[in-house]
């Protein structure tokens, strides 16, 4: 199953509400997007799951390693899977 973008970034904006837009006064064609209460919040969490992950499973750093790089070719398949199917990423980034 591929992730629909735009149904993602809404309920981004409008139903969690991590981000917030605002226009630049300076000029329209600028829109800044920040960080609300909330999305910091997430973002102090999200900052110690890694930690919590390898202390779960103690897997030696190879093992991590290893890991690391099958999930990012898994990322990369399902990426060129859901462009083949028509939908796009907006992202090309490893994990």
């Amino acid at each position: 199953m591929c992730p629909d973008p735009e149904s993602a970034g809404s309920l981004i904006w409008t139903e969690v509400k991590y981000l917030e837009r605002e226009r630049s006064g300076e000029d329209d064609r600028v829109v800044r997007i920040t960080l609300t209460g909330s999305g910091k919040a997430l973002q102090g969490k999200a900052r110690g799951i890694s930690g919590q992950v390898e202390a779960c499973f103690g897997l030696a750093e190879e093992k991590r390693q290893q890991l690391h790089s099958l999930l990012n070719e898994l990322l990369k398949s399902q990426r060129r899977f859901c462009m083949e199917k028509g939908k796009t990423d907006t992202e090309g980034k490893d994990l």
